[in-house]
């Protein structure tokens, strides 16, 4: 009888060498014989075996110190007390003295099943006639199975004889063929680890947990898994011949296929099929067999044709799949394995997994199944368990697809030296499970770069070839999987408003994305917002379950994507004029605009690639900073280089952090915030102030990087003292380069100064009395002096404002019950409304003219 591929397979690959390990699910499976017979891993590791040419079969189990099987094994471990006389029958040991001496007849000369006459021996006579069976190199070869392994060698009770004659077997000579194999009943092979860690026999120990570092010669460890298309098709068919099971015999290999890449055992379709008497895939389907839904109609690569986007993808699948389809063919294995790089969301794992179905159709792997882990997922934290976890994760993808998503997170410093011993194993692994085995690792593009360079035999194992890059969907094809999403939700299509409006927000989506965008994930995401918004309005309005997608069902934070009014550059340049002094900033402004609009008018399609400068702000406080960086904002929406012309403004505290590496990390949410606007960095020279070691450094850091990598997307305008900033443009190489326009904010003047006081008190609609403005110009003046470059220009005159305003209020409110109090009391200042120290005794009457009465209306 031909053995089953699954015992086969492990026994071919061990049988040259001293030990052969088994585990996994398969060993406490039933297999099905090529006569669709149901068999023990024993009943078929004793075909197996035999079919090989190890004509004795022992075995070992906790309850049972040695047994066979067959009759041929047994009489071979004792010839002289099991060979029959052909011609009387068999010796008896006990009694003589009968009619025919010791002799005795038997009933049938066919042997049925052998006598278990070793039941009973102690565990010392046991172990030693294993022994002379495995040093027996002369009469026959002869292979041991000892069951239960883990429990089997810790419950003999002679741990040191044991292992003395183990150790014993590991240094036999290599004209001896025999061999032991020892069954674990564990899964994984980190179960394993664990087991052999308390096993009495060194040398086992040792081979178990290195065998996968290194190729021993004396031991392989073989995972015996589940039942592969051909087995299952036998158990099918057992059922079809046995219990007439009805099926449909043409749909029966893709049935089988589906079921393989479920990884379950035998025992689990018995169980399955059992209570069935009709079998097909909608059958099956309908009983909830398959953890994924199978499409029925469509193969592999029709649904990868289908999928949305992925143009140059599908076009590099096609040619590989052609060029392993011919490779095949020859005896050397072709090189599976393959590099995804791409954002998240651009469709890597859907492909992935439709690769190993498409390499099962066309017959290059068994299964095709698909094993999603992360690069973490493989790392531990102890010497030796990552290549224990890196291992285990492969045997669970043999003959099918291993997708180590961020694979780049390996050769990070940071794993110390575990994450280089997973990619160790993994290389080995590649290598010798070729034939086998498809690793496809993903990640980001640059991180991918770095991982692939990060040791010298992976540029060997992914071949650049065998490198694909998966672009980011456009905004047509994210428009797409949007709506295929809302349908497979049975939400209505929008109607164009709406339809308008979202097509409007996944294209701000796209024009601000980054590495991390997350695509058809971020589509998702909408959807899910959409989805949820719009059934708690059907809920609390009563309405009916096909309403219509609103405005108000799409979440705030995507409306913000919507492109905000923006007046025309005329408009805000006007608004730019109103301001108070800054002639030489409103020029300048006005000849960049010009330029731009220049380069526009002569070349249209450069508008959207014109390079934004970044800007240095020099100039004390209150001189107008901030309100121009939120006005060229808007002048650079309304030319169309930034999409929404917002102001994030930040100091010191929004971007540095008290440990190292959260800093890079609190900068770039800031600079997320600022994309298609302005990020506006006030004190900037503080980032600096630390030295060497401060956390500022770092933030000035991650700035000149996303300066350069963003140029197109954000403007980054820096504002602070003069001098301040002259340092602080030292403190990187590459900062001053990255601000090419740096404008001085000049001190407003006195009569400047004034003008914002009189700004201030007509938007109150308040009036200066006799000689109030000549007087707030002369304190203004002392305050300069005495604040020095530190003078607050237009915040000193807010400040003196509101000191005016509230001694005015405690001047007239401090009348007895009111009394007697006018118009002209509630909104005019005089001389006593000055703070204390800038009081004189002249002009201090109540009332006293009106100036600017003219330039200043009670009402605006």
């Amino acid at each position: 009888m031909q053995a089953v591929e699954r015992v086969r397979a492990a026994i071919e690959e061990g049988q040259y060498h001293r030990f052969l390990v088994l585990y996994g699910r398969g060993v406490d499976d039933l297999f099905i014989t090529i006569r669709y017979e149901q068999q023990t891993l024993e009943e078929a590791l004793l075909t197996g075996l035999k079919e090989h040419g190890f004509r004795r079969v022992g075995f070992v189990s906790p309850h049972r110190p040695i047994y066979f099987l067959d009759e041929e094994s047994m009489e071979l471990a004792n010839p002289v007390a099991h060979q029959p006389d052909r011609r009387m029958g068999r010796r008896m040991s006990l009694l003589s003295g009968g009619p025919l001496d010791d002799y005795m007849l038997v009933g049938n000369p066919d042997f049925q099943k052998p006598p278990d006459v070793y039941e009973g021996i102690g565990d010392n006579h046991a172990l030693h006639m294993l022994d002379a069976m495995m040093k027996d190199q002369k009469k026959t070869r002869t292979a041991i199975v000892i069951h239960q392994a883990e429990s089997t060698l810790r419950c003999f009770e002679d741990q040191r004889t044991l292992a003395g004659i183990f150790g014993g077997w590991a240094h036999l000579p290599a004209s001896n063929t025999n061999l032991c194999i020892l069954v674990f009943g564990v899964e994984t092979y980190e179960e394993l680890c664990r087991s052999a860690e308390r096993l009495p026999v060194a040398e086992l120990r040792s081979y178990i947990v290195n065998c996968r570092h290194t190729r021993l010669s004396n031991c392989r460890v073989v995972s015996i898994g589940s039942p592969p298309e051909e087995e299952i098709a036998r158990l099918v068919e057992s059922y079809r011949l046995k219990n007439r099971l009805v099926c449909d015999t043409q749909d029966l290999p893709r049935l089988c296929s589906w079921m393989a890449v479920e990884n379950c055992q035998i025992r689990h379709w018995i169980e399955k099929l059992t209570p069935l008497r009709q079998l097909s895939s909608q059958e099956a389907r309908a009983h909830n067999w398959f953890s994924a839904v199978q499409d029925e109609t469509l193969g592999a690569q029709e649904r990868l044709e289908g999928l949305i986007g992925l143009g140059e993808v599908k076009e590099r699948i096609a040619e590989l799949t052609a060029w392993q389809q011919i490779r095949k063919k020859n005896t050397n294995a072709p090189n599976l394995h393959m590099i995804f790089a791409g954002n998240p969301g651009t469709g890597k794992t859907t492909v992935a997994r439709l690769m190993g179905e498409i390499y099962r159709e066309i017959g290059i792997l068994k299964r095709g199944h698909l094993v999603e882990c992360r690069g973490s997922d493989l790392v531990a934290d102890v010497v030796g368990a990552t290549a224990i976890r890196t291992n285990d994760v492969v045997d669970r993808a043999l003959d099918g697809v291993l997708f180590l998503d961020e694979a780049y997170v390996l050769c990070e410093r940071d794993r110390g030296g575990f994450g280089q011993e997973a990619i160790d194993t993994l290389l080995l692994r590649m290598e010798n499970d070729r034939n086998r085995l498809m690793v496809i690792a993903a990640g980001y593009p640059d991180k991918m770069k770095q991982f692939r360079n990060s040791n010298p035999g992976l540029p060997r194992r992914f071949p650049e070839e065998n490198i694909i890059e998966f672009p980011d969907y456009s905004p047509q094809e994210l428009w797409a999987i949007f709506e295929k999403m809302l349908d497979e939700r049975g939400i209505p299509p929008l109607v164009e408003a709406v339809s308008l409006k979202v097509k409007e927000i996944i294209a701000g989506l796209y024009a601000a994305r980054d590495q991390h965008f997350g695509n058809a994930g971020e589509m998702r995401n909408l959807v899910d917002g959409i989805e949820r918004r719009r059934a708690a309005r059907v809920v609390k309005n009563h309405l009916a379950l096909n309403e219509d997608v609103v405005l108000e069902d799409i979440p705030v934070k995507y409306r913000r994507y919507l492109t905000p009014d923006i007046p025309d550059v005329n408009v805000l340049f006007a608004e730019l004029d109103g301001l108070i002094g800054l002639t030489n900033v409103k020029a300048h402004l006005r000849g960049l605009v010009r330029q731009i609009q220049y380069e526009q008018m002569r070349n249209p399609p450069a508008a959207s690639r014109f390079p934004i400068q970044h800007m240095v702000f020099s100039g004390n406080p209150g001189t107008g900073k901030t309100t121009v960086a939120r006005l060229i904002g808007k002048i650079y929406c309304s030319l169309g280089l930034l999409r929404k012309g917002h102001c994030i403004e930040v100091s010191r505290a929004d971007l540095v952090a008290g440990y190292v590496g959260q800093t890079a990390q609190k900068t770039m949410e800031k600079v997320k915030e600022a994309m298609e606007g302005v990020l506006f960095i006030d004190e900037a020279y503080t980032l600096y102030r630390g030295g060497q070691t401060d956390f500022g450094r770092e933030a000035i850091d991650t700035l000149v990087k996303v300066m350069e990598d963003y140029r197109e997307r954000m403007l980054v305008i820096v504002a602070g003292y003069r001098e301040e900033m002259a340092r602080f443009l030292t403190a990187n190489p590459g900062l001053s380069s990255r601000f090419a326009i740096q404008l001085d904010f000049e001190d407003f003047s006195t009569d400047e100064l004034l003008q914002i006081l009189d700004m201030f008190a007509q938007q109150d609609g308040m009036y200066f009395g006799e000689g109030v403005r000549q007087k707030a110009g002369d304190i203004l003046e002392q305050i300069r002096a005495q604040d020095g470059s530190y003078f607050g220009n237009a915040r000193a005159v807010r400040n003196l404002y509101l000191q005016m305003k509230n001694a005015l209020a405690e001047r007239v409110m401090g009348v007895e019950n009111g009394e007697g109090i006018s118009l002209a009391d509630l909104t005019t200042f005089t001389l006593e409304d000055f703070p204390l120290p800038y009081r004189t005794q002249s002009g201090l009457s109540g009332g006293g003219s009106f100036e600017n009465r003219k330039n200043c209306p009670l009402t605006l």
